[in-house]
């Protein structure tokens, strides 16, 4: 909304985002009896996902490209924010306490009446570490 009010305002629109206010995230999730019989699956698929970013941050204007193209959006649609955008791969305490606070949220408006889980213990980190480890 913020590029349509730009490019259609008669006056000057002055962009009060800051980076690293929202932040959107998509999580990898797996089945426990999945993970047992995967082997190397799960750190193949976290490597090609890293080699996406690495490829993304080298190539941004190809990426805007294809970005555009994939969701029918200008070019300059997509160029105008792609700055706001970070794009990497990680575990660490911002998941694990986003999913606490959203088990938080669950359970104070009644959808869930049981106490929040220990996520950490369902958190499967090998594969992320294992991956981070073959990078170096």
């Amino acid at each position: 909304m913020g590029y349509q009010t730009d490019l259609l305002s008669v006056a000057e629109v002055h962009n009060l985002g800051i980076n690293g206010v929202y932040q959107l995230s998509f999580n990898l999730i797996s089945r426990p009896s999945h993970l047992e019989f995967a082997g190397d699956e799960p750190v193949r698929l976290l490597q090609a996902l890293q080699v996406a970013i690495d490829w993304i941050k080298t190539h941004p204007q190809q990426a805007i490209m294809l970005v555009s193209q994939r969701l029918e959006v200008p070019v300059d649609q997509i160029d105008w924010s792609w700055d706001d955008y970070v794009f990497r791969l990680s575990l660490g305490n911002s998941l694990l306490s986003n999913l606490q606070l959203q088990a938080r949220w669950a359970i104070n408006s009644g959808l869930v009446s049981k106490s929040p889980p220990d996520f950490r213990q369902v958190l499967y980190s090998s594969p992320y570490q294992q991956m981070l480890a073959e990078r170096k």
